[in-house]
């Protein structure tokens, strides 16, 4: 899964509704038996913040490298979204 989110993360651009962005990254999940990860979904994480500028963001992250002992919390990308569109990417 990792190297597909890497390669479909290539295709997005600021700008994209959030919808895009799930087209072409998916929403399939994936299970890691080797290391007793188990299943996860696709994005593997979710999350609202508030910035300093007042606005909420909402960034979905993707898993797309192995580091370290968790290799899903550390190989993160990240995709942030304001008003359902992209503004930010890793």
């Amino acid at each position: 899964m990792r190297d597909a989110n890497r390669a479909a993360l290539v295709s997005v651009d600021v700008g994209m509704s959030k919808a895009q962005v799930q087209d072409i990254v998916g929403t399939k999940s994936a299970e890691i038996k080797e290391i007793g990860l188990g299943r996860f979904e696709n994005p593997y994480k979710r999350e609202t913040i508030q910035g300093k500028d007042g606005q909420t963001y909402e960034i979905l992250y993707y898993y797309t490298q192995q580091i370290g002992d968790n290799p899903i919390e550390t190989g993160l990308s990240p995709v942030v979204f304001l008003g359902g569109k992209v503004v930010g990417i890793g």
